[in-house]
């Protein structure tokens, strides 16, 4: 008889290549939860400065080579345990979350943006700062902690290069500078690098001082560990920050902040205001029976029923939703390689954008195939396709194509799936694309498409003729346009902008907490994101109308 292992849960880590106090702190950390083990990849990393050398260690592309090689380890989740973000800017981890998740189909997540999480989580505006870094990267780091709204009261660092000489501190001079930063009261402390020795210091000096006190290392597993399913709060000893536990952001879930106040950001407070309209964010939306392991969510579309369809990187590739979020059902197993955008039509098909196969795949909305767009496993340059993002059928039943990764066109077919042609090049011209990511048929009959590396949303004739841009964007990833003809567009702001059908733009929030991949409506004016980090379906539920000219005036 062949006896395998028990179930694992499998985590990934990205750490500098002098990091050594990463690894055994996390083994050290997990050492109490033996179904979970984490996985390491490295890139290189010799230095921390502000010299043009120092500062390119840190390209995406080793980073996300790094992370390729994780994911043949199948873990569930990618960390990149670094703070580099602290000086590069917040922004620097999310495109890198988002490009390591395209690239592996696995949630990523990094420290950083736990540790600002957590922030948010537990009410902390003033905050002391901890490291070991140069004079001009711990003004960086104060300086971006500034701009999001977070004040620093106190601040102690060693004026060191760095990266490997940071691991020789004992924790008995942490410990001393920690205390030191107490003294301004802050409302928490934070550990701000990953290879310094704070994990193991935080639960001691949050007992002598009475402050929260986060450090990096920890932030980033308590992270990973919430998105991979286990329950951070199992770690005990470890400090304040596993306490908030699996269902931190979930209605009503996770502890009080420091002060007593309830999670800001849970699904049940958080409320934003656009076009004329304010919304709940209900996120965390959609409930999966047991037997279905959760896997990475790239888009959503609604069905005529209200029924919401959501293609994941995993098997099965969509799963179904009901209006209250119960299972409905799923389909597609076995058919797609590489799920990436989705559009339901009039007729309630379902257009699948099979990204890395180049291919549309059509279903009926109860998961039955109907016909393909493209040849399977056969990419082809400026032709159908070459890693296609999206689709959107338009009232006569002409189909549209965003072919995005690879090919930077539009094409057009005939309602019976005839190829009509297309237009489009590499550029940042009119009528030019870097990545057409997402495309969509507005009211007045016009294709919109938005060409994401041109931070901006290009607007057609239906004969592919160049008629306007909008601009002020980051990033556009997706796009909804309602029966009322508002347009919405998500990006990596984060943000989500409405805008009316000639172009103005008329209203801007934040619903999403690292952008938004995924965006579609429903009849009863609900929209639902597909957010990238933590990779979830959130709603958003309108909680007062206007009437429509109202909203576009």
């Amino acid at each position: 008889m062949i006896e395998y292992v028990a179930a694992r849960t499998l985590i990934g880590m990205l750490t500098p290549s002098s990091n050594t106090v990463l690894e055994p702190t996390i083994a050290a950390m997990l050492s109490g939860m033996p179904d979970v083990t984490a996985h390491f990849a490295r890139f290189r990393v010799t230095e921390i400065g502000l010299s043009d050398k120092a500062l390119r260690q840190f390209e995406i592309a080793p980073m996300v080579e790094a992370a390729r090689l994780l994911a043949d380890a199948r873990v569930k989740v990618i960390c990149w345990n670094g703070t580099s973000a602290g000086w590069l800017g917040f922004d620097a981890d999310e495109l890198l979350c988002a490009e390591i998740a395209a690239a592996t189909g696995i949630p990523a997540c990094s420290s950083v943006l736990a540790l600002n999480e957590i922030f948010r989580l537990s009410g902390v505006k003033r905050f002391a700062l901890v490291t070991p870094y140069l004079d001009g990267v711990q003004e960086k780091i104060i300086g971006a902690y500034a701009g999001a709204g977070f004040t620093c009261v106190g601040e102690r660092h060693l004026n060191d290069r760095g990266n490997f000489p940071f691991s020789e501190y004992a924790e008995a001079t942490i410990e001393r500078m920690v205390r030191e930063v107490a003294a301004a009261k802050p409302d928490a402390i934070t550990i701000f690098c990953t290879n310094f020795r704070g994990a193991g210091v935080a639960a001691r000096m949050e007992s002598e001082i009475g402050i929260p006190v986060y450090d990096t290392v920890a932030a980033g597993l308590w992270k990973a560990l919430q998105i991979a399913g286990a329950d951070p709060a199992r770690l005990a000893g470890w400090g304040s920050v596993f306490s908030f536990g699996h269902d931190a952001l979930r209605p009503g879930g996770g502890p009080r902040g420091a002060h007593g106040g309830h999670n800001a950001m849970t699904a049940a407070t958080a409320v934003v205001t656009l076009a004329g309209r304010t919304y709940a964010v209900e996120r965390g939306w959609g409930r999966l029976p047991p037997d279905i392991e959760p896997a990475m969510i790239s888009q959503i579309a609604v069905d005529s029923r209200g029924r919401v369809h959501a293609i994941r990187r995993g098997d099965p590739p969509v799963v179904v939703f009901a209006p209250d979020g119960s299972f409905a059902g799923a389909y597609g197993s076995g058919r797609i390689f590489d799920s990436h955008g989705v559009f339901i039509d009039r007729r309630d098909r379902v257009f699948l954008a099979d990204r890395d196969a180049h291919e549309i795949v059509v279903f009926d909305a109860d998961g039955s195939e109907l016909f393909q767009l493209g040849t399977r496993h056969q990419p082809h340059w400026q032709a159908p396709f070459n890693h296609p993002t999206d689709a959107a059928v338009a009232d006569d039943g002409e189909i549209y194509v965003s072919d995005g990764y690879g090919n930077a066109r539009v094409h057009r077919f005939a309602a019976d799936g005839g190829y009509l042609g297309g237009w489009g090049e590499v550029g940042q011209g009119p009528g030019q694309f870097m990545t057409p990511h997402a495309i969509w048929i507005d009211r007045g009959n016009r294709v919109l498409v938005a060409d994401r590396e041109n931070d901006r949303v290009q607007v057609f004739t239906r004969d592919g003729d160049w008629v306007q841009e909008w601009r002020d964007l980051c990033r556009p990833m997706d796009i909804f346009a309602d029966s009322a003809g508002t347009v919405f567009v998500t990006d990596q702001v984060p943000s989500l902008t409405a805008f009316a059908p000639d172009g103005s733009r008329i209203g801007r929030c934040r619903p999403s907490l690292n952008g938004a991949h995924g965006i579609f409506g429903d009849t009863a004016d609900n929209l639902y994101l597909v957010e990238i980090q933590p990779n979830c379906i959130t709603k958003l539920r309108p909680l007062a109308s206007v009437p429509s000219a109202e909203r576009q005036s």
